[in-house]
């Protein structure tokens, strides 16, 4: 699982998503692969945009016996845009109570609430690290790949 480093903040961040993900391979390398293969680097690179991230763990247990090179093109860029949404959130931005928000994959939506000491839940899954503010956006990580 994700752990912020010691040289890494939980804060703001001076690089983009991809080049945050890049930099940390011990927890993200599935995650930055995946964005590649899908096309997304130059997409996740700009714009503003807030990821939930599936750490290496979360990815391992997604993928199971397969590799990411089984898995269409199409399909796995449908799972990680379940994973954006095109605008900044941070935990602060959440309410108590269950929010449905849009996300980049077109039709279908992420429920996201927090509780009282501002920790995320985004459909179900309990985000163990928030707040993280590259460059453009924000990034949550969590122990699940959505379907």
């Amino acid at each position: 699982t994700y752990e912020p480093s010691p040289t890494q903040p939980s804060g703001k961040l001076s690089v983009n998503i991809v080049d945050f993900l890049k930099s940390r391979p011990d927890a993200f390398s599935l995650l930055t692969q995946a964005i590649e293969r899908a096309g997304l680097t130059s997409t996740l690179s700009g714009g503003t945009y807030t990821l939930f991230a599936p750490d290496d763990v979360a990815f391992r247990a997604f993928l199971g016996t397969r590799k990411l090179e089984d898995l269409p093109v199409a399909d796995l860029r449908n799972t990680l845009l379940l994973h954006v949404l095109n605008r900044k959130l941070l935990s602060t931005d959440l309410t108590l109570e269950i929010t449905p928000y849009a996300t980049q994959l077109t039709g279908r939506s992420i429920n996201l609430n927090r509780n009282v000491n501002f920790v995320i839940t985004c459909s179900g899954n309990r985000v163990y690290v928030s707040n993280l503010e590259p460059t453009n956006g924000a990034i949550h990580v969590m122990p699940a790949v959505l379907r």
